[in-house]
């Protein structure tokens, strides 16, 4: 009896040091939100350009209150470039004018052409309006890009439309595969196509730019990643993005090949978003 009272005395001790730690870190932890969307509609025509999911719709009425809050709170919008070089690697030192405000990022799965239609227009009426770019991470897959319309089925991004967006420097380019296929079934052969071919159908799509950060990140299609494909990611790739549901966060037990999104679906009200948002840490002097 004596003895199991020593060893439950210390596996509480030891659950409580444990405990502790892991809230020590989450409280020095620097936190960035990373909303990640996918099809936007109109509410004034839900019709137009429908996906292929409606529960990942998202309206663009409710994405420029989100938008606008941001802006008006000076929120640093983050393209996948910034975060790599400003926070994965730190290779960069944070410019003066972003010190005291919140990072946030923004990004976008599958292509579909509803956000051409409804989200460059929205990001062009707020940078008249602030004075201000917004970049939108895109995570493509070239295979898309060569759909052909057909009605009745979801319209997406092609090459010209990506690189309009880009070359008026909305448009953050970077790869989801080939094919947006499950990654963790594929054979290595297979595997490695998709995440080669891809970056490279994508960066031949923006080949007249001098803009050499096409193409560097990875979203997971289907949210599918082991350890098999995140090695293969990073043989081609600075990072990968999958959903989790979680705020990213930078300390000891980062990963960035498993970086932190939060998925946003139809029912998501802006404020929810905005309550994310504000969870962000400061930048604080370096």
């Amino acid at each position: 009896m004596l003895k199991l009272r020593r060893y439950l005395s210390f596996s509480i001790a030891a659950f409580l040091v444990i405990a502790m730690i892991f809230l020590a870190i989450e409280a020095i932890s620097f936190k960035i939100p990373i909303f990640g969307f996918h099809s936007i509609f109109d509410r004034r025509n839900p019709e137009r350009l429908p996906s292929r999911a409606a529960y990942l719709d998202y309206s663009v009425q409710d994405l420029e209150i989100l938008l606008e809050y941001l802006i008006q709170e000076k929120y640093w919008f983050l393209s996948s470039q910034d975060l790599y070089d400003y926070f994965l690697i730190e290779s960069k030192t944070i410019p003066e004018k972003h010190i005291g405000r919140r990072p946030v990022m923004l990004t976008f799965d599958d292509g579909y052409e509803n956000i051409h239609a409804f989200v460059l227009p929205l990001l062009e009426k707020l940078e008249k309006k602030y004075n201000l770019k917004i970049p939108i991470v895109l995570f493509l897959n070239p295979a898309f890009m060569e759909r052909k319309k057909n009605k009745g089925k979801p319209e997406y991004l092609n090459c010209d439309r990506v690189k309009e967006g880009f070359e008026k420097g909305f448009y953050d380019v970077q790869s989801a595969g080939v094919n947006h296929t499950n990654l963790t079934k594929l054979p290595t052969s297979d595997l490695e196509f998709e995440l080669l071919e891809s970056q490279k159908q994508l960066q031949a799509c923006i080949a007249e730019s001098s803009d050499n950060t096409v193409a560097l990140h990875f979203g997971y299609p289907y949210n599918r990643v082991n350890r098999k494909v995140a090695f293969s990611t990073s043989q081609y790739y600075r990072s990968g993005y999958l959903y989790n549901d979680e705020m990213f966060k930078i300390n000891i037990f980062r990963n960035n090949y498993r970086i932190s999104r939060w998925g946003v679906f139809r029912g998501d009200s802006p404020q929810k978003l905005i309550n994310r948002a504000r969870k962000a840490s400061k930048i604080q002097p370096q």
